[in-house]
Formats: structure tokens, sequence, C-alpha cells
């Protein structure tokens, strides 16, 4: 828990994927409000930040995955070397 207003849940995105369910449970876009998912060892993950409205995508195995697909209809803000 972050704090008596910011609600943390445990999120297995592979068992959403296998689900019989239409969406997801979870927003990943920034809402007003910082969304930040994390793998346990905090080696990959992604934070959203409401007001600047960008995505920050980190991680060796994680960044080579997503960037390719989102940079492709989402605009680059930053890259860092």
């Amino acid at each position: 828990m972050l704090d008596w207003q910011h609600p943390s849940w445990w999120f297995w995105p592979h068992r959403q994927a296998l689900a019989d369910t239409a969406g997801w449970p979870i927003e990943i876009f920034p809402n007003g409000d910082y969304y930040v998912f994390l793998l346990e060892d905090m080696t990959n993950g992604t934070f959203g930040h409401p007001w600047e409205q960008t995505l920050c995508i980190f991680g060796s195995s994680l960044l080579p995955e997503l960037a390719p697909l989102l940079t492709s209809w989402l605009p680059v803000r930053r890259v860092r070397p």
C-alpha cells in the first residue's frame, strides 16, 4: 500500500490474457493519478505520469518488447541514451 489514498494489488497480466473476460481490470495509461507497474524485483516496469501524460517503460527485457510497438502510435518525448 502506498498510502491510504492509493491502493496497491497484485496483478498477473498473463493470467488476465488467458482469462475469458473482456478488457483489462486495470488501466495502463494514467487517468488523473500515477500508474506504476513493477515486477517483484523492480527490474522491469512502466510508470505513467498523469499531467505530463507520459508512459515510461524500463527494464532490459520489457523495453525491447514494448518500445517498437508503442513508438509506432505514441509520440516519443524522451529517449535515454
